[in-house]
């Protein structure tokens, strides 16, 4: 199923709008990203929702900081490694998730 061509977003008053993917990547998402910086729940949110909707070119770096915050944690691992293999950097994304097997061990979740 192709993308479709609008992400729904929400004014300061919860109204939706539909912006253009190009837009929201070029302009929302840095932003999105900015805010979150530094909170890694949300950083995790904002790149958890840029991969389910196939940004995952706008989200490696912010990915690589939610690992840092996460301090190695079962949950930045494994988002690094999914935005490392979205990536095309399979090798990359299987030696996150091999360190994080090492460190962690294996779990179901």
């Amino acid at each position: 199923m192709a993308a479709k061509e609008t992400i729904t977003v929400f004014d300061a008053q919860g109204r939706p709008r539909e912006i253009p993917r190009a837009e929201f990547m070029d302009k929302a998402l840095p932003k999105l990203l900015e805010a979150a910086w530094n909170d890694s729940n949300q950083l995790f949110q904002q790149v958890a929702f840029a991969l389910n909707e196939g940004m995952h070119a706008g989200v490696l770096d912010a990915a690589r900081r939610l690992d840092e915050l996460d301090g190695g944690s079962e949950r930045g691992r494994v988002i690094l490694a999914a935005t490392q293999f979205q990536n095309g950097l399979a090798d990359q994304a299987e030696a996150t998730l091999r360190a994080c097997i090492e460190r962690h061990g294996e779990s179901a979740s």
